[in-house]
């Protein structure tokens, strides 16, 4: 009895060690074919200097067989420098000091030319302005009943009313906001820099009224939406930790 349990112990050991055997085995097959076996792509990217690259690649002259690079040669043509005419543009006058209008030697004037010579370049104006708005006021003078005897020129309209800031303003805040992602802080800094300083509470309690006003606005395109025959899904998927049995860590 004491064999026969001596020999199943070591059939035993046995099945396990040929296991073990087997898994390694094909964890060899694994790696070998990971570091010779062939890659996935379906072709290798051409060597620029070596000239084995598509044949349909035209040449350049002087290349010795060398592959055509993408885009503008070397010694090409250039194509000039691009206007901007669809810009607004400021005509600014550049004239030369009163000393240096008459010749050095004799003093006698220089005679100024009919034509300019000019040049340009694009500036970045960005500036802060405070616009005073002077109302009209009439007084009456007739003697009509049931008539206003001063009249004033109407307030420009607002987005919140009684507010200090424009209409314009607002909606560049809110395109900096929402369009380019600034954070508030940010815009404040910037804002800072013009010269403006504003809290934190006046922009937050401003986005808020301004929320208000777009409400009707956002439950129409909210009723566009679910009026399409394709709803567009985010399908991003969010890692989560799950305990998994027989299994360590998550």
């Amino acid at each position: 009895m004491e064999a026969e349990k001596n020999v199943s112990k070591q059939t035993v050991q046995l099945v396990e060690k040929y296991q073990q055997i087997e898994a390694l085995k094909a964890r060899l097959v694994w790696l070998q074919q990971q570091l010779f076996g062939r890659k996935t792509e379906k072709g290798k990217k051409p060597d620029r200097n070596s000239g084995t690259g598509d044949k349909k690649s035209p040449k350049y002259p002087g290349s010795k067989g060398k592959q055509r690079n993408r885009g503008k040669q070397p010694g090409a043509k250039g194509y000039g420098r691009k206007l901007h005419p669809e810009l607004p543009t400021k005509e600014v006058d550049r004239d030369l000091p009163e000393n240096e209008k008459c010749c050095k030697k004799c003093g006698k004037p220089y005679e100024e030319f009919t034509n300019t010579e000019d040049s340009e370049e694009i500036d970045w104006e960005v500036r802060l302005v405070r616009h005073v708005y002077k109302r009209r006021r009439y007084r009456s003078t007739c003697d009509c009943e049931d008539t206003p005897r001063i009249i004033t020129a109407p307030i420009v309209p607002k987005l919140i009313l009684k507010g200090k800031f424009s209409t314009g303003f607002w909606a560049q805040l809110i395109l900096e906001k929402f369009l380019f992602q600034r954070p508030l802080y940010r815009i404040r800094k910037a804002l800072a820099m013009e010269g403006l300083s504003i809290s934190q509470g006046t922009i937050t309690g401003g986005l808020k009224r301004i929320g208000e006003v777009l409400q009707p606005l956002y439950a129409r395109i909210l009723e566009r939406s679910r009026a399409a025959k394709h709803w567009h899904m985010d399908e991003t998927g969010w890692k989560v930790f799950v305990e998994i049995a027989g299994k360590i860590g998550f």
